[in-house]
């Protein structure tokens, strides 16, 4: 199967979470917030990459979690995008699905999933309206040298 024929979706965590089996055509990327436990991933994914980072534009705001002050932030940076650009290149090509889910399915997740339609012409499914610009920014930088797109 052609890489262009892969689809990219995103999802809210609940979705994800609220399967009953992974699809053994499909990868996931699931992205959690530091100090959020990570998703209940149900089996049978063909690839899963677990990403924690906090869901942030520069400049980095002052987080509250638990109602105390966040003492560091971790932003989306270039060895996170490096990790995705890694599993995307790795994923056999029986894999015609990527799914990416955050919390919401708003910002983070969307993000991913534009520059993966982007970079590897997949067929994107759903707005990005929300996607969180820090991320795309950051993943569209860290293409390795040479990589004409």
């Amino acid at each position: 199967m052609s890489e262009k024929t892969r689809r990219v979706q995103f999802f809210p965590r609940q979705v994800i979470e609220g399967m009953p089996h992974g699809d053994p055509r499909a990868a996931l990327i699931s992205i959690t917030s530091p100090g959020d436990a990570p998703a209940r991933l149900p089996d049978g994914w063909a690839a899963v990459l677990r990403l924690v980072f906090d869901d942030v534009t520069p400049p980095f705001p002052l987080l509250i979690r638990a109602g105390a002050p966040v003492p560091e932030i971790i932003p989306f940076d270039t060895s996170l995008a490096a990790k995705v650009l890694a599993f995307v290149e790795a994923l056999p090509l029986q894999v015609n699905r990527i799914l990416v889910h955050c919390k919401a399915g708003v910002s983070r997740s969307p993000a991913v999933a534009q520059f993966l339609a982007e970079k590897y012409g997949y067929l994107l499914q759903g707005r990005t309206d929300g996607a969180n610009p820090h991320v795309l920014s950051v993943l569209r930088q860290t293409n390795r040298p040479g990589d004409p797109s």
